[in-house]
């Protein structure tokens, strides 16, 4: 009767040993998907993207749909990103809501969206705000709510 214990002690073992491999790898796999992601964060603040030409106009606010962010990380890094670049005043991504808000010159707007889009986002078309609406207000609307306010209007 000992036999068949010994066998099945064995496969046990066997059995555990591949149950720690495979924690191992899933753990190795979390590791290096967490570190591909602080990436993303990863940038000298110091430096300013000046690849447009921004003629000195008053700054409007704008809205810009971003889809892909997740988490905070990806919204701070979008705001990092975005207010380095020549004519951005400020800017605040909301990563729950998928939008970025920037109080920018208007010739600075495709920079910014080429920007987000380097980061590996999704941008839609800037939408411009009410200037009665700041960036906290209650009443601000995504892009696509601004989209379909457009089209009634239009009616």
């Amino acid at each position: 009767m000992t036999v068949p214990t010994l066998t099945r002690d064995r496969t046990d073992r066997r059995t555990l040993d591949s149950m720690i491999r495979m924690i191992r790898m899933i753990r190795m796999i979390l590791l290096s998907s967490l570190f591909q992601l602080t990436l993303v964060g990863c940038d000298d603040a110091r430096d300013r993207d000046s690849t447009a030409a921004v003629n000195r106009q008053p700054a409007e606010t704008f809205v810009i749909g971003v889809t892909g962010m997740h988490c905070d990380g990806c919204a701070e890094a979008i705001t990092a990103k975005v207010a380095k670049i020549d004519g951005v005043t400020t800017c605040e991504a909301d990563w729950e809501r998928g939008t970025t808000t920037v109080l920018a010159n208007p010739d600075a707007i495709p920079t910014i969206q080429d920007s987000i889009a380097r980061m590996g986002f999704t941008v839609e078309d800037a939408v411009v705000m009410d200037p009665t609406d700041g960036p906290g207000s209650t009443t601000e609307s995504t892009p696509k709510e601004a989209e379909a306010t457009d089209d009634r209007s239009s009616d």
